[in-house]
């Protein structure tokens, strides 16, 4: 996968339809790659149907709470640096239908936004390719 400070992760969905937009109009940058505890997409993606995957471009086993990861820290995945982003993941309404209410109210809960249970978003902070096994470090 190829992650770029202009466009995000090359070929992905928030690229040319983001959610979330800068005043001009264009994708805001904090929210170009989307990481997933892997413990979680376990969890709430069971049946592995490709139509249901939760979205987010990264599966990890780390710790992503704000604690572990606050705001501003750079991570070295592959030869892509992302930066932990400030604007929050907290499950959206595709999020919602593709991995159920239960599982979209469980991340949701006051006590669990903390530990990022949805996950977390980055910018790219350097270009990059990332592949499945790299590992992700923080620099």
């Amino acid at each position: 996968m190829t992650l770029t400070r202009a466009t995000g992760v090359i070929g992905d969905f928030e690229a040319s339809r983001p959610w979330l937009v800068l005043k001009d109009g264009s994708p805001d940058p904090r929210n170009q790659v989307s990481i997933l505890p892997s413990r979680v997409l376990d969890l709430v993606w069971r049946n592995r149907d490709p139509r249901s995957h939760p979205g987010d471009n990264i599966a990890v086993d780390l710790d992503l709470s704000h604690v572990n990861l606050p705001t501003g820290t750079l991570l070295q995945v592959g030869t892509a640096v992302l930066r932990v982003s400030d604007e929050p993941n907290d499950g959206c309404a595709k999020w919602k239908v593709r991995c159920g209410k239960a599982a979209h109210d469980w991340v949701r809960l006051a006590d669990h936004t903390a530990y990022r249970l949805r996950g977390l978003y980055c910018s790219v902070e350097r270009d990059g390719v990332i592949s499945l096994g790299d590992h992700i470090k923080k620099l």
